[in-house]
């Protein structure tokens, strides 16, 4: 490309003598309104030819603002006083106005990401746990329900004439053991007088005994038949809601028949598989975020409870669990979402931001800003990165801490370029 600058259509000899210098000193006037002119068409020029100098600029939001900080420095460039045409070098080109910071040690967080599926925090299949004929039904799938609400209740007459049966033998095997004890005095007080044998008065005191154990296996047989009567009613044992009822009014039931499935939505687990490597950087404790897309991509904060020592045989991975609150029952058993969790790198790195990157010639390159006699020069380096993220990234090769990297300006730089960097600019003006 080829940027024209008119010719000076007042430059010519300038004379001999005192009207020579006078045509002179217009002439020098006239040829700095035709320097002005000159920059001018210079920053359009360069300005319309941004996208050619930065083919290897990928982003659209670079050539962006290449395009802006060219025409910036462009426009600058006119308001600055032009230097003297007799001590102006014609090879020498003005430093590039650059922004600069410092390289720095640190270390990159980076997150790992895995599937994981949604389990309710506590799920039960509600039993059976006695015989009979079922009486009524409490409740209906999607009910919500307390500890030890009633779900239905069975036929239980026959329960209760045995719990009447159970305390009726209770009382007399009381009634035994009172007798046995009255017995025993009178033996007792026979024997004192040796009006019976030794083995007659043992007997006695073995028969108080057999009265107080029919009496301790009748209240066992008592406690036996309440509690048949009591398990008459099915009763939920924890909070929660009803997600599907197996019997209905009329149903025989025998211990251990399935008659609800409850679940507890209040909170939620999810569970994922994570690597070898990535189980080594996660503790328990940890935070993470759980993103959903079946919830238009909310992100869900919990923490990580539990992390597997076992691989899974078929995987090979080690199971992750986290605990989720769900107050507003937006989570469902069964839903896939995303495990987000922070996994520290252990060793640090020299850091440089995101911006001081440039590709050239098929390579990621820094600008190292250096001291030189002609001032301060950048020099391209070619690096070798490591982790990032949004704003910084690991240099593992091509810098070292101490040195300054450009992060702004670097549209038009090139190897071994002149620059000056801003806040330099400032203090000299």
């Amino acid at each position: 490309m080829t940027i024209r600058i008119p010719d000076d259509p007042h430059a010519g000899d300038p004379g001999d003598g005192r009207a020579g210098r006078a045509e002179a000193s217009v002439g020098k006037q006239r040829s700095r309104r035709w320097l002005l002119a000159g920059s001018a068409a210079l920053a359009m020029s360069i300005s319309a030819a941004i996208p050619v100098l930065r083919t290897d600029i990928e982003d659209d939001a670079w050539k962006d603002d290449a395009r802006k900080e060219m025409q910036a420095s462009a426009h600058a460039s006119l308001d600055t006083e032009p230097e003297s045409l007799a001590t102006r070098d014609p090879n020498r080109r003005p430093p590039l106005r650059v922004r600069v910071e410092p390289v720095r040690e640190g270390r990159i967080e980076r997150g790992g990401e895995v599937t994981g599926v949604v389990r309710a925090f506590r799920s039960a299949t509600v039993s059976a746990e006695t015989a009979g004929r079922v009486l009524e039904r409490y409740v209906e799938p999607g009910d919500t329900v307390e500890a030890k609400q009633p779900l239905l209740r069975l036929e239980d007459t026959r329960l209760r004439l045995a719990v009447e049966q159970a305390r009726a033998k209770v009382a007399a095997r009381k009634i035994d053991v009172e007798e046995a004890g009255r017995e025993l005095d009178r033996g007792e007080e026979l024997a004192r007088g040796k009006t019976i044998s030794k083995s007659r008065r043992e007997a006695l005191g073995y028969a108080v005994e057999r009265a107080r154990s029919g009496l301790a296996l009748a209240e066992v047989s008592l406690r036996e038949t309440e509690r048949a009567l009591a398990d008459a009613t099915v009763r939920a044992p924890f909070p929660g809601s009803i997600e599907t009822v197996h019997v209905d009014v009329g149903d025989y039931l025998a211990p251990g028949t399935p008659v609800t499935s409850l679940v507890d939505l209040s909170r939620a687990r999810l569970r994922a598989g994570v690597t070898a490597a990535e189980a080594t950087q996660l503790a328990a404790g940890a935070q993470a975020t759980a993103i959903f897309e079946d919830l238009g991509g909310a992100a869900i904060p919990g923490e990580i409870r539990s992390i597997g020592r076992v691989a899974d045989p078929a995987s090979g991975t080690y199971q992750v669990e986290m605990w989720l609150d769900n107050p507003e029952a937006r989570l469902r058993d069964g839903m896939v979402g995303r495990l987000r969790f922070p996994l520290a790198g252990k060793a640090t790195h020299v850091i440089v931001p995101r911006s001081a990157l440039v590709r050239q010639d098929g390579r990621l390159t820094l600008f190292v800003v250096e001291e030189s006699p002609e001032g301060l020069t950048a020099h391209a380096r070619p690096v070798l990165l490591g982790r990032s993220d949004a704003e910084q990234v690991e240099v593992l090769e091509g810098t070292a801490l101490g040195d300054r990297v450009v992060t702004h300006g670097l549209f038009a730089l090139r190897d071994g370029a002149t620059v000056q960097v801003e806040a330099d600019l400032a203090s000299t003006r």
